[in-house]
């Protein structure tokens, strides 16, 4: 423990949760909500540590959206000059494709995970 706040609403939630099933009552780290594996280049096979302790971007896209078609190649580009910076950063590419060949389709044009 540091000593830091992980809830103001620390009475609230005692009334709200009388058995202290869902104790502690702070939010999970953004990396135990991510998958465990991701694809990543190429079709390679990553774990979550390839995003442990990076700044995360999150891309929402699909390849039936034609302005997400659109924006990917300029998303893309602005990726890789900031990856060149900022090595510590990554975006995760969260599908809303319909089937595997529309994901491929999409996910062939993107240099991230």
């Amino acid at each position: 423990a540091d000593g830091s706040t992980i809830t103001k609403g620390g009475r609230d939630a005692v009334s709200a949760d009388p058995t202290g099933e869902d104790f502690p009552w702070k939010p999970l780290p953004f990396s135990a909500v991510l998958r465990k594996s991701f694809v990543g280049e190429g079709g390679a096979a990553l774990d979550r540590s390839a995003v442990d302790g990076k700044a995360l971007g999150l891309y929402f896209s699909a390849r039936s959206c034609p302005r997400c078609r659109e924006f990917t190649p300029k998303l893309a580009q602005w990726y890789r000059n900031v990856r060149a910076k900022l090595p510590g950063f990554e975006i995760v590419f969260v599908s809303s494709d319909r089937d595997q060949s529309a994901f491929e389709e999409s996910f062939a044009e993107m240099p991230w995970i």
